[in-house]
Order: C-alpha cells, then sequence, then structure tokens
C-alpha cells in the first residue's frame, strides 16, 4: 500500500469442527476440522487466488492450523506461524456446552454475558476485553515482521475473529455477537497502524482501571 502507516491484513476464520456443527461453545478446546469444516475451508481458500502475503499467522489450536495451511498453499505462501496469543476467547466452565444448556445451568450469568459482555467473564474463563487486548497486541506484532508492502494473512476462531474485527472497525465490545454472526469466512481489511495501537493502548488503561476498581471493592 502507499501509505506506510497503513496495512492489509486477510483475516480468516477457521474451518468448523465437531463442537461447531454441533453448537457447543469450544472456547480453547483444541478440536481438528471435522470433514465438513476442512472442505470449506478448501473451497473458500482455493477463492482467494494469487495473492500476497508476507506470512499467515494462526491461533494455536488445531483447526487454525489446518485453516493456515489451506490458505498458504493456496496463495503459494509457505510461511506459517502458529501464535499461542491468538488463541480463543477462554470460556472455562462453559466449554462444550450449548447455548441451551448455558440457558438453564448458568441462566443470570450467561444472559448479563449476552447483553453486557465487557463486564462479565464466564465461570474460570476469559474476560473479552483481555482476550481483545492480547489479540490485538499479536496482530500488531505480526503486521510489524512483514517486509514491503506484502499483507499478513490471520487464522482465527470464530469469537477471536469477532474481537480483532471490533476493534480494528472502531466498535464497543458489546457489539462483538454482531461481528460474531457477520464475519465472513475470509476478508481483506484496511488497518492504519497508529489507530490500531492507539486503541489497545486506550484499552490496556481502561482494563487496567477496571481491575484496580474491582480489587478495591
Amino acid at each position: 500500500m502507499s501509505d506506510s502507516n497503513r496495512a492489509s491484513v486477510l483475516l480468516v476464520r477457521s474451518g468448523l469442527t465437531d463442537w461447531d456443527c454441533q453448537g457447543r461453545m469450544q472456547g480453547c478446546a483444541d478440536l481438528p476440522l471435522c470433514e465438513k469444516g476442512r472442505a470449506a475451508a478448501a473451497t473458500d481458500c482455493a477463492k482467494l487466488g494469487a495473492i500476497h502475503l508476507a506470512l499467515v499467522l494462526s491461533g494455536p489450536d488445531e483447526a487454525c492450523r489446518s485453516t493456515a495451511a489451506l490458505v498458504a498453499a493456496a496463495t503459494g505462501k509457505g510461511k506459517v506461524k502458529s501464535v499461542e496469543d491468538l488463541r480463543e476467547l477462554g470460556l472455562g466452565l462453559w466449554e462444550g456446552q450449548r447455548e441451551e444448556e448455558l440457558e438453564v445451568r448458568y441462566a443470570s450469568a450467561y444472559k448479563a454475558w449476552r447483553h453486557d459482555p465487557a463486564k462479565i467473564v464466564p465461570p474460570e474463563g476469559e474476560s473479552m476485553t483481555e482476550a481483545q487486548d492480547r489479540l490485538i497486541e499479536q496482530v500488531i506484532k505480526g503486521i510489524g515482521r512483514r517486509r514491503g508492502p506484502e499483507g499478513v494473512g490471520i487464522v482465527l476462531r470464530p469469537f477471536a475473529m469477532a474481537l480483532v474485527r471490533a476493534r480494528i472497525f472502531g466498535l464497543p465490545i458489546d457489539q462483538v455477537w454482531d461481528k460474531l454472526e457477520s464475519s465472513p469466512c475470509t476478508e481483506w481489511v484496511s488497518v492504519d497502524m497508529a489507530e490500531l495501537k492507539l486503541g489497545r493502548m486506550a484499552a490496556v488503561a481502561a482494563s487496567t482501571q477496571q481491575r484496580q476498581a474491582s480489587a478495591q471493592r
């Protein structure tokens, strides 16, 4: 790109796993692509064509790594790097459960999480704010690894992709559900690095203030 402060990022949602197809919350559980997920991911990646990527980054789980390999094969970019901090949102005790099960077993907490996700943390899970901060930090680092105008491919699980998209588009966390439901399988985004860094700094400051306030209660 002509503007050195901007970068092209190819966001790719990982293919489906068995839990995805069953409507189960996966979180950080490490599952492979199911047959349906692998076939769909291969079809989506084949549509990418001859694009230029400096590298392909992925979450550490098998579904992300397998999808990243398909992206690399389709684009002719062999360099793939798995990054631990690009992992999915940790859902703790909710992992493996269906939404209707959560509505019964954790009725008030799950309802509040859906309504105000920035303030509710799944039991033994991770806050969306902290997850978004670590994800954006790795996106910034990943973009920094490129040399020249080539883009960077980043393969993420659904919640992780929604959180990254929300920050890139300047949306609050309470709109993450819209991004989760509307996330395309692949999407090119033009990232303003200065705005992304400033946004992360502001979010980290706010997160720190929230933790301090909670500790004083």
